[in-house]
């Protein structure tokens, strides 16, 4: 899955990673692209077991669902990159 996240062929792919990464200037290039790949690992795996645990016709609980899936993604892609992170990714350049 973590190939197709990125993968430059599939249009839509494409142009959202080409949008996010936009907007996510301020990290390191290295952080971003892993953050995007993260990213579609961890909703596709969020949208699968909601939708196994839950009704069909729970429209309700599928909005607050959805609504606080994009709050936590925009804090999840939008978080500092710690110390950490950054040694660690300065020691393998």
């Amino acid at each position: 899955m973590a190939s197709i996240a990125l993968d430059p062929q599939y249009d839509g792919i494409r142009r959202i990673g080409g949008m996010l990464a936009g907007r996510l200037k301020e990290l390191p290039q290295e952080v971003s692209q892993l953050r995007r790949r993260l990213l579609i690992e961890m909703l596709v795996l969020a949208l699968a077991s909601w939708s196994r645990r839950n009704p069909v016709d729970d429209h309700a609980g599928r909005a607050l669902f959805l609504d606080n899936l994009v709050d936590a993604s925009v804090g999840f892609l939008t978080a500092p990159v710690s110390s950490a992170t950054l040694l660690t990714l300065k020691a393998t350049q």
